[in-house]
C-alpha cells in the first residue's frame, strides 16, 4: 500500500488544444457507436484539478442523458479520497457478491 502511494505518477493537466481534439474524436466515436448525432458541446471548465477521464466522462454522460432521456442535466462532480486499504471481505472466498455467506 505504501509503495502505491509513494510511486504515483501524476499526468499533466490537459490543455485546451488537447481537450478540443479529444472532444471532437470522442464525439465522432460516440456518434458512430450509437448511430445518433451527438450534439456539439463545449469542453467545460478547464481547471488544473480536472483529469482527462473526468472531462470525457462528463461529455459521454451528457450525451447519454440526451440520447436516452431527451434531456440534458447538470453534472456535478465531487472528489473522493484515495484509499489503498485492503478490504478483508473482498479477499474472503466464503462471501458472495450479494453479501451472503456460502455456508448458509
Amino acid at each position: 500500500m505504501e509503495a502505491l502511494e509513494k510511486k504515483q505518477v501524476l499526468l499533466r493537466t490537459p490543455d485546451a488544444r488537447l481537450l478540443d481534439a479529444s472532444l471532437a474524436k470522442t464525439r465522432d466515436l460516440y456518434t458512430k457507436a450509437y448511430e445518433w448525432d451527438a450534439k456539439a458541446r463545449d469542453i467545460g471548465e478547464i481547471t488544473a484539478a480536472t483529469s482527462m477521464r473526468q472531462y470525457m466522462k462528463s461529455w459521454i454522460t451528457s450525451w447519454d442523458l440526451e440520447r436516452l432521456y431527451g434531456t440534458t442535466g447538470e453534472i456535478v462532480t465531487e472528489s473522493m479520497p484515495v484509499d489503498y486499504v485492503e478490504n478483508a471481505d473482498i479477499e474472503r472466498s466464503d462471501v458472495r457478491l450479494d453479501g451472503d455467506s456460502d455456508d448458509e
